[in-house]
């Protein structure tokens, strides 16, 4: 398990990283951990700390081999559920469904759910609130407001109950592209995002939906 270290460490942002390597500290679990105890430092320069020490795993890059044997009797990070027996952070999903099978109600639904530390959605438990960020890239910005109002009136969840764990990003009419999806994942990093949902997921990749191999 990693070493403890103070919440606000008396030493630069480059040296707190290199502690945290040297305290077992995955990549990710570091790069959260910086941004928690450097809140004025701007993202790019964390960011550039944290891949000069631990390095840059590109998307394509294979991750190292394990040793079973060994690895058998590691101590690793428990899963951390978001919906417990559904999914957990770092999961992927797709809502898929028939044309008007209410699949943006029930997405929206979850968020709200997720984002107020609601109990239950559904009958999923929900362990804690997340931090939540939505791609609406298909409804007018006034509508998708008054859909918002009327799913929270339902639900019983007032915008206190929120706090700032809701954020949702209006862009109807956006065309895909390299820089769209570099843009949404800058947004991710600056809003400290648990969940990502982006509806409808075609709109932000090029090709034709219908087709596995564009996809």
């Amino acid at each position: 398990m990693p070493t403890p270290l103070p919440d606000n460490p008396p030493f630069s942002c480059d040296a707190y990283v290199a502690t945290l390597r040297q305290c077992d500290y995955s990549k990710d679990a570091a790069l959260r951990t910086v941004r928690a105890c450097f809140p004025v430092t701007p993202e790019s320069e964390i960011i550039a700390a944290v891949d000069t020490v631990y390095g840059v795993l590109r998307p394509t890059d294979l991750p190292p081999s394990v040793d079973v044997s060994t690895w058998y009797s590691a101590e690793l990070p428990p899963p951390d559920p978001v919906l417990e027996d559904a999914f957990d952070c770092g999961t992927k999903a797709l809502i898929v469904g028939p044309s008007k099978a209410r699949k943006s109600f029930f997405m929206l639904q979850m968020l709200i759910s997720l984002a107020a530390g609601s109990p239950h959605f559904l009958s999923w438990r929900i362990p804690k609130p997340r931090r939540v960020l939505l791609l609406n890239l298909e409804i007018p910005a006034a509508h998708f407001q008054a859909r918002i109002r009327r799913m929270m009136t339902a639900l019983q969840i007032s915008p206190d109950m929120l706090g700032d764990r809701f954020h949702v990003v209006n862009a109807r009419g956006m065309e895909p592209s390299d820089s769209l999806q570099q843009q949404i994942v800058e947004r991710v990093n600056a809003l400290l995002v648990e969940v990502l949902a982006i509806d409808p997921f075609y709109k932000i990749v090029s090709g034709d939906e219908s087709a596995q191999e564009e996809i």
